[in-house]
């Protein structure tokens, strides 16, 4: 029976899902660190990990700690919005040292991506933090 109500509910988020608009957040990876801005709302929120994440060769080298602190912010920056709207994510790598991504590394990204419940991953790649035009203009193109 409980099997039977989970199956409605995810069919229930399911049709939601189609006619809501996307969610996106840009999420900024750097050394231990996790920065995510909700396009829609304009809601930014950075946080340190205290367990380490990062080594001095990978962003993420550690993903079950960085899981767990992307998807408390994703928790508090997207509320109720997470289970209802298809959630499009652009990760964004910026640590200095870390110029080039592999595609080893995009690989996880997308992952990370994933399993903090991103419909779609987009993976950026320019070498500074994208400003607020850039922003609006992606926000403009994928919603």
């Amino acid at each position: 029976m409980n099997s039977r109500l989970e199956d409605i509910k995810a069919l229930f988020y399911f049709m939601v899902r189609l006619f809501r608009s996307k969610l996106i957040i840009y999420v900024v990876i750097s050394r231990n660190q996790l920065e995510m801005h909700n396009l829609k709302t304009g809601q930014t929120i950075k946080l340190r990990s205290e367990v380490p994440f990062s080594t001095n060769r990978l962003l993420i080298a550690n993903n079950m700690v960085a899981e767990n602190l992307g998807k408390q912010i994703m928790n508090k920056i997207c509320g109720r919005d997470l289970k209802l709207s298809p959630v499009f994510m652009i990760i964004h790598p910026l640590e200095v040292g870390f110029d080039d991504v592999s595609p080893v590394e995009k690989m996880i990204y997308n992952d990370f991506g994933t399993i903090l419940g991103a419909r779609e991953v987009i993976i950026e790649e320019s070498l500074e933090k994208l400003n607020k035009e850039s922003l609006v203009r992606i926000k403009d193109k994928y919603s």
